[in-house]
């Protein structure tokens, strides 16, 4: 039987497409099922939130306060000579001495003060009979309860009359001066500071006091008692002090 061998041929390969177009498509089927079996199998991953981004606080600048300012009223008076007509003035018995009528007319500005000073040109010793005036100032130590009286803080006695009554007597005004309750400059032991540092009203201030001689009166010191007692003007050593 004779058959028709190009027919034979082009049936056989449709056959052959067919069969390549069954299997393409059964691998594609195959391929796809595993995919999706192996996103099944894995595990669901959990869903994170995406962080806000931070919220800085924004604070309105706060306005400083303005400081309050402080002050500082300090006064000074003198120079306090005291003459003989004045310590005659103020004798009130046999040995009595009331001084506050005289200084009375500066209380008003020196009570208020913050600080008031006061510079004493004279030495005040307790030797009753022994007070004079000028040249050669001793005063009744009553004086410095009437400064007290009227407000005054501190006495000055660094000046040309502080060795009126020679280095002695110097020291026994400091004394009668510190007794009144008063501070004091101008007069040293040796060995405090040549200075007085004051807080008024939180304001450091500094009180120094320095004289151009003692009229002549030093030069009965020793050199180191003048270095360590008085405070006579050496620009060097005020200097180092200041």
């Amino acid at each position: 039987m004779k058959f028709n061998r190009k027919k034979v041929i082009i049936a056989a390969a449709i056959l052959i497409t067919i069969l390549l177009g069954m299997l393409s498509v059964r691998h594609i089927n195959s391929l796809y099922t595993s995919a999706v079996n192996s996103v099944l199998d894995s595990p669901t991953p959990l869903h994170t939130q995406t962080p806000s981004p931070s919220v800085v606080p924004v604070h309105e600048p706060v306005a400083t306060p303005e400081p309050e300012p402080v002050y500082a009223n300090i006064v000074s008076a003198g120079d306090c000579v005291l003459h003989e007509l004045f310590q005659k003035s103020a004798l009130i018995g046999d040995d009595e001495y009331d001084f506050y009528p005289i200084f009375e007319a500066i209380k008003p500005y020196t009570e208020p003060a913050s600080y008031s000073i006061i510079s004493f040109e004279s030495a005040a010793t307790n030797k009753r009979d022994d007070y004079t005036g000028y040249p050669l100032f001793n005063s009744p130590p009553e004086i410095f309860d009437a400064f007290k009286k009227v407000g005054i803080d501190m006495v000055n006695n660094s000046n040309n009359h502080q060795l009126d009554r020679k280095l002695a007597g110097m020291f026994e005004t400091k004394e009668n001066i510190e007794k009144a309750g008063l501070d004091v400059i101008g007069i040293f032991d040796g060995e405090e500071p040549r200075y007085k540092i004051l807080d008024l009203n939180g304001i450091k201030v500094a009180i120094m006091a320095y004289t151009y001689s003692c009229n002549m009166n030093e030069l009965a010191l020793t050199a180191e008692q003048r270095y360590n007692h008085l405070s006579l003007i050496d620009e060097e050593r005020m200097e180092k002090e200041i």
